[in-house]
């Protein structure tokens, strides 16, 4: 059931990016955040152009359901994470700080999966640890 719900926010959240700018994903600094997150799976990626064709990418790296429902609830947590930090530096004047992007996305997204995730059963230390390995279950 819970991959129904994931499918339906994913959808959601892909037609919400499609109307953001593309700097979200693509600026140089937003990008090596994003390498840093692929690292967590020991990979190397070229970005797409687009938001969709990023998604899809990020979205079939694996063979198993679970992990590529995990792993899109990732894509999703970055997104947020990035989207949320540009609102605040437009609407609140704050600073952007690329050290504790990469912690706001561990936190979100393992609290998303955690809670989407009957399954999942890694603590946060243990996510932090090795995100790839509680991904791939």
């Amino acid at each position: 059931m819970w991959l129904s719900v994931v499918a339906h926010i994913f959808a959601c959240f892909v037609v919400f990016m499609k109307n953001q700018s593309l700097t979200l994903l693509w600026s140089p600094l937003v990008i090596d955040i994003w390498k840093r997150c692929y690292a967590w799976l020991n990979l190397l990626v070229v970005l797409p152009a687009s938001v969709l064709g990023h998604f899809c990418q990020h979205s079939l790296l694996f063979d198993d359901r679970v992990a590529q429902a995990r792993w899109k609830f990732v894509w999703c947590g970055i997104s947020w994470v990035l989207w949320n930090n540009k609102n605040c530096m437009v609407f609140r004047g704050k600073s952007f700080n690329k050290q504790n992007i990469p912690h706001e996305i561990l936190f979100h997204t393992w609290t998303w999966i955690k809670n989407f995730d009957a399954l999942f059963s890694y603590s946060f230390v243990r996510w932090c640890v090795d995100p790839g390995a509680s991904i791939r279950g």
